[in-house]
């Protein structure tokens, strides 16, 4: 089956919905010393920063798949 433009427009939108939702849990499951460390990162890195291919993204996410099975 095909998608038309707009399927493949709301799959993406739903998409990127789903993964700010799961920035934002990772975020607040931040300790205060983690998310300064993240802010110092972002603000070091500029542009290049990207919290989904970031370390501690990666083993949170890892983590909460785990919990899920």
């Amino acid at each position: 089956m095909k998608l038309s433009k707009k399927d493949k427009s709301i799959k993406s939108t739903s998409e990127e919905s789903e993964e700010e939702s799961e920035e934002s849990k990772y975020i607040k499951s931040l300790t205060k010393q983690e998310l300064q460390t993240m802010e110092i990162a972002r603000s070091h890195l500029e542009s290049s920063f990207h919290l989904k291919k970031s370390v501690g993204f990666i083993k949170w996410k890892e983590m909460s798949l785990k919990k899920e099975n």
